[in-house]
């Protein structure tokens, strides 16, 4: 089911017409993030730079003189992710789990 559901986010890539921007399934995986239970991952810290022009705009890579601090999710429990992720695209709005719920 849920790679189903990212074969349909990903076929929507640029085929929007009324949205000046595009999205992608590791968007939604980000929102998700938001109710993951601190025991459900863990982070790391680092500096980082982003390319802003071509060829490279967009590149990500650690840069520990210029770069700018960030956190990051370096280890996730992928199960609890993608049944929570099947949870919420099965229409189950009204009620979360307790599970899902910090």
């Amino acid at each position: 089911m849920s790679d189903l559901a990212g074969q349909f986010w990903a076929a929507t890539v640029t085929a929007i017409p009324s949205y000046e921007f595009t999205y992608f399934l590791w968007d939604v995986l980000s929102v998700c993030a938001i109710a993951l239970p601190q025991d459900k991952f863990t982070t790391n810290t680092g500096k980082i730079t982003v390319a802003t022009s071509t060829p490279n705009a967009g590149q990500t890579y650690r840069d520990d003189t210029l770069g700018a601090d960030i956190t990051w999710m370096s280890w996730v429990d992928a199960e609890y992710v993608r049944q929570m992720v099947i949870h919420y695209l099965s229409g189950e709005f009204k009620t979360p789990p307790v599970t899902y719920v910090n």
